[in-house]
């Protein structure tokens, strides 16, 4: 199993490598049941608090890319950067490349050989993660949770 630091140096050495990158949908049938579009308003409720704007806004571009080409997208990190508002760098430490790796960190996206799989189906927020919501949003959570058993 790779440790943390050497998962992020690895998911940075790859977005260097590849500045101009393939994306393709991340399928999993059971999350596209259960999830959220990645434009939902769930996603911005409830997932922005965990992953950062910028990352939500990258999930959102990368989903409308992919509903027009969901063969797979090129996307080109530099404008990407420049498009999100998070500047037209290329070190190892940008914006974008961040936001990227934290999108993967989270199960947003994964890297697969010479392209990334993006969700654009958002699995509800695990327990584990729920943790770092601030209160009013774990609590608005649990009862939107108890309401949708309750409809079962």
């Amino acid at each position: 199993m790779m440790a943390s630091g050497d998962r992020r140096r690895s998911t940075l050495d790859w977005l260097i490598a590849n500045p101009v990158m393939t994306i393709r949908p991340w399928r999993d049938e059971v999350i596209e049941q259960q999830g959220f579009d990645a434009r939902h308003a769930y996603v911005e409720t409830y997932w922005l608090p965990v992953l950062g704007p910028s990352a939500v806004l990258a999930l959102r571009r990368f989903a409308d890319w992919l509903d027009n080409r969901p063969a797979g997208a090129q996307v080109d990190l530099i404008d990407l950067g420049a498009f999100l508002g998070l500047g037209a760098g290329t070190g190892r430490h940008t914006q974008i490349n961040r936001t990227i790796g934290r999108l993967i960190d989270f199960g947003m996206a994964r890297i697969c050989g010479d392209h990334l799989e993006v969700r654009t189906v958002v699995p509800p927020v695990p327990l584990r993660v729920r943790k770092r919501l601030p209160p009013v949003l774990a609590d608005t959570l649990a009862d939107r949770d108890r309401r949708c058993l309750d409809r079962t």
